[in-house]
């Protein structure tokens, strides 16, 4: 290769990996002239504990519904069922029934979705709050299956209990608590205040490191690069509300005042600025 040849670099990867590719554009962004990132798992500190939101909830509400009844919730939803209760208010009642075959040792199940499993949804929909009601974090769309509330089954009692998702879990314990755990051992005395105080710890300690926000992307735009990011909607790990947060903070600060409605190329080109290169959001 001679010294007037180019030698492109490209980066492409997801959730973790696309985390660390956003901190690979903020960082080094004059390094990378072209980025393809899907669901990225930013905000780490946000995300980790955010993973023990719903088990929380769980615990506090006193209920654990079986994956099977949670999808039976997250189906009526994505067959807009709402109207059959002879209510049009997005939100679904009780009384829907659900089908699960049997399954790794879990037996078949075959009834009605209960008021307390749609309470439970219903609140980790609304996402983490603390205890008094401000909101901490976002949440899934209505239509993701629910993976961090995935109970587990005791099949001497044949109950439904708390499953601790590992990844908040394992999270709290290396990173926050700095302990050889691989898992949280029980959720004794974690209150929704918890989960926003290891938020706020995590926040603090590693800023600069994880949390991977970083909106000024000046230096790769001006190197010339180019970004497709994607988010599904339906994401049950990683909130799509996380993506478009960060969307809009690019924007806010680095089009200060420029509408993120989607303008013809030709226009966009002609503008020569730092924003003509993030205007591909269509809105209607």
């Amino acid at each position: 290769m001679t010294d007037d040849e180019k030698l492109y670099a490209y980066y492409q990867s997801c959730s973790e990996g696309g985390r660390e590719g956003w901190s690979q554009v903020q960082r080094f962004g004059d390094q990378f002239d072209g980025v393809v990132i899907g669901a990225p798992a930013m905000r780490y500190c946000f995300q980790m504990v955010a993973h023990l939101w719903a088990n929380v909830v769980e615990a506090r509400l006193g209920y654990y519904p079986s994956q099977c009844e949670v999808e039976g919730i997250v189906n009526a939803n994505i067959a807009a069922c709402d109207g059959l209760d002879g209510r049009v208010d997005r939100v679904i009642s009780s009384g829907k029934p659900y089908y699960c075959a049997a399954s790794g040792g879990v037996p078949e199940q075959n009834s009605t979705v209960s008021a307390e499993a749609v309470q439970v949804v219903e609140t980790v929909l609304g996402g983490m709050q603390d205890l008094e009601g401000n909101q901490v974090y976002l949440s899934y769309q209505p239509g993701a299956l629910f993976y961090d509330a995935q109970g587990t089954y005791n099949s001497a009692s044949q109950t439904w209990g708390l499953n601790i998702n590992s990844f908040g879990g394992e999270y709290v314990t290396r990173f926050l608590q700095l302990r050889d755990l691989e898992n949280l051992p029980s959720l004794e005395n974690v209150t929704y205040d918890t989960l926003k105080e290891w938020i706020q710890y995590g926040w603090q300690t590693y800023a600069d490191t994880l949390h991977t926000t970083w909106p000024d992307l000046t230096p790769f735009q001006q190197a010339g690069g180019k970004i497709l990011t994607y988010h599904g909607e339906q994401d049950g790990s990683i909130p799509t509300a996380s993506s478009v947060h960060y969307y809009e903070s690019v924007r806010k600060t680095m089009c200060p005042g420029l509408s993120y409605k989607w303008m013809p190329a030709t226009r966009r080109w002609a503008t020569g600025t730092a924003c003509s290169w993030s205007q591909g959001l269509r809105t209607a």
